[in-house]
């Protein structure tokens, strides 16, 4: 929503700017000499250059400020703020009980005797038999 109403501001500030850049008399006879000459009327003869020079440079800031603006909201991590549901957060909270206290088990676990633990035996070992055809 704010990203739309900023989008909206800043094309409008660039069409306007554009607009006030076109209509100042340039050296080659820009856009106001292909008018008539129009800006110059309008704006009252000597004023209209330092008019539409001023208003250049106000819109130039404010096309700026709303291009910071843009990217600023733009990089803002979005986070979604979506509560999970209690069924959820129970069984996580079971699972993480469950698995503190089979924890405490093994840590207050006694040690075997000898005599209950499981006898070790060695591995079984493969013997190869050598290749005499070579």
């Amino acid at each position: 929503m704010l990203y739309t109403v900023l989008m909206i501001i800043h094309v409008i500030i660039s069409i306007i700017l554009i607009l006030v850049i076109l209509a100042q008399s340039s050296k080659g006879a820009g856009l106001d000499s292909t008018l008539g000459g129009t800006a110059q009327n309008m704006l009252g003869g000597q004023a209209a250059p330092k008019f539409l020079q001023n208003l250049t440079v106000i819109f130039a800031i404010l096309f700026m400020f709303s291009s910071i603006m843009l990217v600023k909201h733009v990089s803002k991590p979005k986070v979604i703020s979506s509560p999970a549901p209690a069924k959820v957060k129970n069984k996580a909270l079971k699972e993480y009980q469950k698995r503190l206290a089979e924890k405490e088990k093994v840590k207050n676990a006694k040690p075997l005797k000898t005599e209950e633990a499981a006898p070790i035996k060695p591995a079984p070992i493969k013997q190869v038999k050598k290749d005499s055809t070579k």
